[in-house]
């Protein structure tokens, strides 16, 4: 990852997946480890002396899906190296999140989640970044291929030294096409 103004990072990274299915069709559980090995060297506004990172750390990553009759729930947990964003280094971000899909008829269907993010930068100079974020879409589908979809998403994000300090929000319609028919779910083109 090449930054604008603070210097570059390379991650490489690897992980083992274990993915368990519980109870009813849908009701899973997943579980990745793995460990990431960072190097970089940025130079922070206002520092003298750049911050070399040079280590290995682990990554996880946990989530929880339960379906419902015409809905399902997704608990999500992670830890892992992120590069960039909005932070003027690298960062370690730990995640929490959750999601509720919805689908109360069969032209309708919807989600709703939130999520915060806590981004550790690397340096002890520099204090970590904390975001809290929801989002809400619904997508109506007259046809077997293509759908209608509205949505908004909602985030704040604060740091401490108040450059990092960014409320977004922002809304969007767009076409969906499903190429594969009912059966491809949400993981068609758009």
């Amino acid at each position: 990852t090449e930054l604008v103004f603070t210097g570059s990072e390379d991650v490489d990274q690897v992980s083992a997946v274990w993915t368990r299915t519980l109870g009813q069709p849908g009701d899973q559980v997943r579980l990745a480890a793995g460990i990431a090995d960072r190097s970089g060297e940025f130079l922070p506004d206002g520092a003298l002396v750049p911050v070399v990172v040079d280590d290995s750390e682990l990554s996880v990553e946990a989530s929880l899906t339960k379906t419902l009759r015409r809905a399902s729930w997704t608990l999500i947990a992670s830890q892992a190296p992120s590069s960039g964003g909005s932070s003027v280094v690298v960062t370690t971000d730990t995640v929490a999140g959750i999601i509720y899909r919805f689908t109360p008829g069969p032209y309708w269907s919807g989600s709703i989640s939130g999520r915060y993010v806590s981004r550790d930068p690397v340096g002890d100079s520099i204090d970590s970044v904390d975001a809290l974020a929801a989002g809400a879409s619904v997508e109506w589908r007259p046809t077997p291929n293509v759908g209608y979809r509205l949505g908004a998403d909602y985030s704040d994000q604060s740091g401490q030294f108040g450059m990092e300090d960014t409320t977004v929000a922002r809304g969007w319609f767009g076409l969906v096409w499903y190429p594969r028919g009912p059966r491809s779910g949400s993981g068609g083109g758009s």
